[in-house]
């Protein structure tokens, strides 16, 4: 099992692993899904990503 990665105020890693982020549409901005993925030291978040969870609203 992988460790948590740690991110700074600036959304940069400082301790390398996994995070969970939710991915949305770049245009629209809807959400599309979640993922895992690792971060490597020194590394934002994935493009059209976010740390926070979608809302449960609906249109």
């Amino acid at each position: 099992m992988m460790n948590k990665a740690v991110l700074n105020s600036e959304l940069i890693t400082t301790k390398a692993g996994d995070i969970t982020v939710y991915n949305y549409d770049g245009e629209t901005r809807e959400y599309i899904s979640t993922s895992t993925e690792y971060l490597a030291v020194g590394v934002g978040i994935p493009a059209c990503s976010c740390l926070d969870a979608p809302g449960s609203y609906k249109a």
